[in-house]
């Protein structure tokens, strides 16, 4: 009962401020004092493509190790084996 009560009080308080907000915003507009239409120019943010490319090479490095260590590994070619031999 304690908590359910303190939930009922906690909602009829941001009920009544959010009323008493909206109506003292309403009394006192002032359309000299509305925002602008503006644009702000950002700056480039060079950190994010030196992070994409480390993250590309960390997985493309770890993804050849996995790749040479499970891959089966090719024989190398006897020099009388070759068919460019005439």
């Amino acid at each position: 009962m304690f908590y359910a009560c303190d939930t009922f009080i906690w909602i009829v308080s941001i009920n009544l401020c959010r009323n008493c907000n909206t109506y003292y915003r309403t009394k006192t507009y002032n359309p000299d004092y509305t925002a602008v239409d503006m644009h702000i120019e950002q700056p480039f943010i060079w950190w994010i493509l030196v992070v994409v490319l480390l993250n590309v090479v960390i997985v493309g490095g770890i993804t050849f190790a996995v790749l040479k260590c499970f891959l089966p590994k090719r024989k190398k070619a006897s020099a009388g084996s070759g068919s460019d031999a005439t």
